[in-house]
């Protein structure tokens, strides 16, 4: 059994999501602010995933609702390459199509303020890719990107 990171990345911040040790439930952690270069914002994603004892990331990857590569697309793509690179560690790239989306949900319906509900966004949506990849992983799906 493994402990996850699931990361939402973006261009000004990363949401941070951990598994537990059984690899059956996510939970949001938290945001870091991005360094604004995909070496950077790797290095500080690997500081603070070897003081939580990470042992496999997974990065959010936002496909078009068409399923073709978009600009953000291959930032995270570009991400997870660094990451890969730095981190020594797997590295799984998940289809987050649609997970700021439900975060904004779960926040509007959890009766959150919108001040409230930017603060939480990120972690919240690294939380649903890595709920989402945890899930299908028990189910036997495969990765889309690779």
């Amino acid at each position: 059994m493994s402990r996850w990171l699931g990361i939402d990345y973006g261009k000004r911040r990363i949401g941070l999501a951990l598994s537990d040790p059984g690899e059956s439930i996510a939970s949001p952690a938290t945001t870091l602010e991005a360094t604004g270069t995909a070496p950077g914002d790797a290095r500080q994603v690997v500081q603070w995933a070897s003081k939580n004892e990470i042992d496999a990331f997974v990065v959010g990857l936002p496909l078009n609702m068409d399923g073709s590569f978009g600009p953000q697309a291959q930032l995270s793509q570009n991400f997870a390459d660094q990451l890969r690179r730095l981190g020594n560690l797997p590295v799984e790239l998940w289809d987050e199509r649609l997970s700021s989306f439900q975060a904004d949900e779960i926040m509007q319906s959890a009766g959150l303020t919108p001040a409230k509900r930017k603060k939480f966004r990120d972690a919240l949506a690294a939380q649903v890719i890595l709920q989402s990849f945890l899930d299908a992983r028990r189910a036997g799906r495969e990765s889309p990107q690779e």
